[in-house]
């Protein structure tokens, strides 16, 4: 019986430290997704000045900390703590470039969070395409950037419901079998 119980519990963990994993994964496509989302709304707002970054980074920070998913809500707070201080950076030291703000204030946000290094460089892209002279370009791009967010998130996400059911059928069956092992 004791033999049961350990090997019950034997795969009970394995169980569950496959649903980690996948939660990792899940959390990642869900930081993606709030990205996505991100740029799909500094897109609408943005384009017309580069004074109006520290307004648009303002606004979005007030958003991410107000209408983000319950599920996605620490990474949107981290998020828009770092846009908020990039909007007070700004404002503050405006012989400062956009692009050494938001290196510092993304980065540091981009390296406490579960995106690859070529989410994070992408990420990170936005500071350098912001000196497009025709402003409906730099819309585009934006919408872009959103785009290649949201795709890499609905993959991630895919590839983490796919880990899921792999993890639920090969504990089910592993169950099975000591249950027909012991009886």
């Amino acid at each position: 019986m004791l033999r049961l119980i350990g090997i019950c519990l034997t795969l009970a963990g394995s169980f569950g430290s496959g649903l980690a994993f996948c939660r990792e994964k899940s959390r990642h496509a869900g930081t993606l997704f709030l990205l996505a989302e991100l740029f799909l709304r500094m897109a609408e707002e943005i384009g017309y000045s580069a004074e109006r970054l520290p307004d648009v980074f303002s606004q979005m920070s007030v958003w991410l900390a107000k209408d983000a998913e319950n599920d996605r809500k620490e990474e949107a707070s981290a998020l828009a703590e770092a846009l908020l201080h990039c909007a007070d950076r700004l404002e503050q030291e405006r012989s400062e470039p956009l692009e050494v703000v938001w290196n510092a204030e993304l980065g540091a946000w981009a390296a406490q969070t579960v995106l690859s290094r070529e989410e994070a460089k992408k990420l990170l892209s936005f500071a350098k395409e912001q000196g497009f002279p025709d402003r409906e370009r730099q819309r585009q791009w934006m919408l872009r950037l959103s785009g290649e967010f949201k795709s890499r998130a609905e993959s991630v996400f895919e590839k983490a419901a796919s880990e899921k059911r792999m993890v639920l059928s090969v504990s089910l069956a592993a169950g099975a079998l000591v249950v027909v092992l012991f009886w």
